[in-house]
């Protein structure tokens, strides 16, 4: 993914084929996102995941297709996202460039 032209994060997502059988036959240079054909095309609505964020430090081809040096740490993102029945549909791994990563988190107390 760019931001303004940049490099921003690399990502790849992980999912059940059994529930998305087909799923190859998209291109996602070309559609909105992986979670709309997910809920259009599948049924499949996502309302929930459980994410962890790490520092870690790039590889060659990490930092290239990033464009920055191997001694630049980045931001490893791992999860996994859920339907409203709680089947988890997609596991992914996304590595955000450090330097440019800002990350907003709202809490919310279950009643």
């Amino acid at each position: 993914r760019y931001v303004d032209g940049d490099p921003f994060n690399l990502g790849i997502s992980y999912l059940p084929l059994k529930l998305c059988p087909g799923i190859f036959k998209f291109d996602f240079n070309q559609q909105p996102s992986l979670h709309s054909i997910l809920k259009s095309c599948y049924g499949l609505d996502l309302v929930m995941s459980q994410e962890s964020f790490e520092p870690v430090m790039p590889s060659k081809k990490e930092a290239k297709l990033l464009n920055i040096t191997t001694n630049t740490p980045i931001l490893l993102m791992e999860g996994i996202t859920y339907t409203a029945d709680g089947i988890p549909v997609e596991y992914f791994l996304l590595k955000f460039r450090g330097d440019k990563a800002r990350f907003s988190v709202r809490v919310f107390r279950r009643s």
